[in-house]
């Protein structure tokens, strides 16, 4: 009898044990999830790479920092010599499977330039990429919504008529860039990226 009950209490006790612990993950992975992309230390700013016109022999500039805020700062020059006029900048992700969300969430602050963000399903740079406006306001915060179905395929600045549909379930990376020939400094303030 009293050995009936201690393995009973045991199975009891390690199903509690188990539960808890599937319990414990499935919310992390839901706060991970949440808290996407957050800029609280200048290592943050290390996971982001720039790509600029340099590339294709233009002298556009920019640069990611993370700033005392606790923001990331996306910032620089555009010229339009050497037929450039781009400046971007981008984060590698870890196979992020988005497909139980609707869209991406960013916090932005902008001056008066017009800036778009990004997703890539292909690792490679030279790739197309899913594109959408962010709609900022100038010296103002505002939390812009992007759904996945209005993202645009583009490449190289056209748009690519028979790519298929941006798939939330792959997302290789993400950035945001400035072009369509504004020329001169700019600056994008970010408070946060994250999916709704």
């Amino acid at each position: 009898m009293g050995k009936r009950f201690t393995v009973r209490i045991t199975l009891v006790v390690t199903m509690v044990i188990v539960c808890s612990a599937l319990a414990w993950r499935s919310v992390t992975a839901s706060e991970q999830q949440k808290l996407w992309l957050k800029f609280d230390s200048a290592e943050k700013a290390k996971q982001w790479q720039n790509i600029d016109d340099v590339v294709m022999g233009g002298v556009s500039r920019s640069q990611f920092t993370v700033t005392p805020n606790k923001t990331a700062l996306f910032s620089g020059k555009v010229s339009l010599e050497n037929y450039g006029g781009f400046a971007s900048v981008f984060s590698r992700l870890a196979d992020n499977n988005l497909s139980s969300n609707q869209g991406i969430e960013i916090r932005v602050k902008s001056d008066s330039k017009r800036y778009k963000i990004y997703l890539k399903n292909d690792p490679t740079l030279d790739s197309k990429s899913y594109e959408a406006h962010l709609n900022a306001e100038k010296d103002s915060w505002k939390t812009v919504r992007i759904p996945f179905n209005s993202l645009v395929p583009m490449f190289r600045g056209q748009m690519v008529a028979d790519a298929p549909k941006f798939n939330p379930r792959d997302v290789k990376s993400i950035g945001i860039v400035i072009s369509e020939k504004q020329e001169g400094p700019f600056q994008l303030e970010i408070e946060y990226i994250t999916v709704y």
